[in-house]
C-alpha cells in the first residue's frame, strides 16, 4: 500500500502506454487525443473513517457483520478497486472498526473520489438504521426527505426552464464533449480539422439513420408479430360470428323447418340473444380498430421522435461548424499576434549579456552584414561629399574663383597664401604713402581678410542649414489628400 502510494504517477504512465499498445497508436498521439492526465494530481493517498455501533440499542456485532457492513461502505464511497486495511475493536463499550483504504489504483493509478463522501454515508446509514430496525438519528431522515424534495423540485424546474438547466462554464455553452475534441484537434491544420469535423458528424448522422431504421423495424416486426396476429385473430373470429348470425335468418324451404325457425327467432328475441350477439360482433370490431389505430400511433411516435432529433442534431452540427471557424479564426489571430511578436523581438535591439542576445538577437549571415556595412557607408561618404561640394561652391561664390573640391582644405580658409599677399602689398605700395597709411598693415590686412571670409563662410552655413530646416519643417498649406483628425 506504501509502494503504491509513492508510485502513483509512475502506474499512471505505465497504464497510459499499455493503453496506447492496446489502442495502436504512439503514446504521444494517444496523450494528445485521450488526455489520460487530465485532472491535478492528488495529495492525499490514504483514507481513513471509522464504522461504530450503538452499545444499547445496537445488537453486538459479529466479526463477518462488520466486515460486511465495511463492504457495504467501501462499495456506497465507488472503492472496491482500491487496497483497505480494516481493523476491529470489540474490547470497547461500542464496537466499532476502522478503514484505512488506499486512494491509489492498483490498475490506472489514479485517485479516487471522494467528494461529497458524506452524503453518499449519510444515505448508507439511514438505509442500514431502516434495514436492521434501529432508527438512532430521526434528524437524518428529515434531511434526506428535505433533499429529495428539492431535487423533485429543480427536476421540474429544468423541465420548463431554460435558466435552470445545468451549463458547462468554462466552455461558454459548449458542451464537454465538444471541447475535449478541439482539445485532441487543435493541433492540426484548418483544412484537416473541418474534415475531421465533417467525418464525425457523417458518423453520427449515419448512426442516427442506423437507429431510426431499427426503430421502425423493431416497430413493424412487434406489429406483425403480436398486433396483427391480434387483429386476424379478431377478425375470424368477427366473420364466424356473422356467419352464424346470418346462417340463423336464412329461412329454409321446408315448411316445418320454418316454422321450427320462426319459434327460435322468436325465442332468440325474448332472450336478447341476437342483442347480444351484435353487441359481442360491435365490441370485436372496436378492438380491431383500436389496435389498428395503436400501431399508427406507435408509428407516427417513432417519426415525430425521431423527426425532433433529426432537427435537434442537424442545429448541433451547424453550432459545431460555427464554433469550428470562430476558433480557426480566433487560432489565426493569436498567430499573427505570435508572428508579430517575433519579428518586434527579433528587430529588438538587446541590451543585455551575450547569452540574453544570442537568444533574442536576430541571425544575420556574414555576406549580409557586409553587404549592410557597405550601403551605410556609401550613404554616409555621399553626404560627406556633398557638404563638401556646398563649401566648395560658397568659397568659389566668395573668392570669384573656382575651387577644385579635392584641394579644399579648412586651412586655404583660415590663410591666404602668399601671392595674395604679395598682391595686397604691392597694391598699397601703388596707392602712395597718404593712400597706404590709410590702409592697413600687410599682416593686419591678412587678419582681417581671413577673419571677414571665415565670418561670411560662417553666416551662408548656418543661413543653408536654417533654410533647409525650415523646408522641413515648414507645413503644407493644403493637405495632400484626405486627412484624419485624431483627438
Amino acid at each position: 500500500m506504501q509502494w503504491l502510494a509513492a508510485h502513483a504517477q509512475d502506474v499512471r504512465l505505465a497504464a497510459a502506454a499499455a493503453a496506447a499498445r492496446a489502442a495502436g497508436m504512439s503514446y504521444e498521439d494517444y496523450v494528445r487525443t485521450k488526455n489520460p492526465f487530465r485532472g491535478r494530481r492528488g495529495v492525499k493517498p490514504v483514507y481513513t473513517m471509522s464504522i461504530a455501533w450503538h452499545p444499547t440499542k445496537n445488537d453486538k456485532p459479529s466479526r463477518e457483520h462488520m466486515i460486511a457492513a465495511a463492504d457495504e461502505v467501501i462499495r456506497a464511497l465507488g472503492m472496491t478497486d482500491r487496497q483497505c486495511l480494516m481493523v476491529a475493536h470489540t474490547d470497547t463499550p461500542h464496537p466499532h472498526i476502522h478503514l484505512i483504504i488506499n486512494r491509489v489504483s492498483p490498475i490506472n493509478g489514479k485517485f479516487a473520489n471522494v467528494g461529497n463522501d458524506w452524503l453518499k454515508l449519510s444515505a448508507w446509514a439511514l438505509d442500514y438504521e431502516r434495514r436492521t430496525g434501529h432508527i438512532l438519528c430521526f434528524e437524518r431522515m428529515l434531511n434526506w426527505e428535505k433533499r429529495r424534495g428539492h431535487r423533485e423540485a429543480k427536476s421540474e424546474a429544468r423541465q420548463t426552464n431554460d435558466n435552470a438547466r445545468g451549463r458547462y462554464v468554462r466552455g461558454k455553452d459548449t458542451p464537454r464533449r465538444d471541447l475535449d475534441w478541439w482539445n485532441a484537434h487543435r493541433h492540426l491544420p484548418d483544412d484537416a480539422i473541418r474534415a475531421a469535423r465533417a467525418n464525425r458528424q457523417s458518423g453520427e448522422l449515419k448512426d442516427f439513420q442506423n437507429a431510426f431504421a431499427k426503430a421502425i423495424v423493431g416497430l413493424e416486426t412487434r406489429a406483425a408479430t403480436i398486433d396483427d396476429k391480434q387483429i386476424k385473430k379478431l377478425q375470424a373470429e368477427v366473420a364466424r360470428r356473422q356467419a352464424k348470425y346470418l346462417a340463423k335468418h336464412n329461412r329454409p324451404a321446408n315448411r316445418t323447418q320454418r316454422a321450427i325457425h320462426a319459434i327460435r327467432r322468436m325465442a332468440d328475441y325474448i332472450t336478447g340473444r341476437d342483442f347480444l350477439e351484435n353487441r359481442h360482433i360491435k365490441s370485436l370490431n372496436k378492438s380491431i380498430t383500436a389496435l389498428e389505430q395503436r400501431l399508427e400511433r406507435d408509428r407516427a411516435s417513432v417519426r415525430s421522435r425521431y423527426a425532433k432529433a433529426w432537427i435537434s442534431l442537424e442545429k448541433r452540427h451547424a453550432a459545431e461548424r460555427e464554433r469550428d471557424e470562430r476558433r480557426i479564426a480566433e487560432r489565426g489571430r493569436k498567430d499573427r499576434g505570435d508572428a508579430a511578436i517575433t519579428r518586434a523581438r527579433k528587430q529588438f535591439n538587446v541590451r543585455s549579456d551575450a547569452s540574453t542576445a544570442a537568444k533574442l538577437s536576430p541571425k544575420i549571415a556574414a555576406g549580409k552584414l557586409s553587404r549592410h556595412f557597405r550601403k551605410y557607408a556609401k550613404s554616409k561618404l555621399a553626404e560627406r561629399l556633398e557638404g563638401r561640394r556646398a563649401l566648395a561652391r560658397i568659397v568659389g561664390n566668395l573668392s570669384g574663383k573656382q575651387t577644385n573640391v579635392d584641394d579644399l582644405r579648412r586651412e586655404s580658409l583660415v590663410r591666404p597664401n602668399e601671392n595674395e599677399r604679395d598682391r595686397n602689398s604691392a597694391y598699397s605700395k601703388k596707392l602712395g604713402p597718404t593712400i597706404a597709411t590709410n590702409l592697413l598693415s600687410p599682416s593686419q590686412s591678412t587678419a582681417h581678410t581671413a577673419a571677414h571670409r571665415e565670418t561670411e563662410i560662417v553666416a551662408e552655413m548656418s543661413r543653408v542649414k536654417e533654410s533647409k530646416a525650415d523646408r522641413q519643417c515648414r507645413k503644407r498649406a493644403r493637405p495632400r489628400g484626405r486627412t484624419r483628425r485624431i483627438e
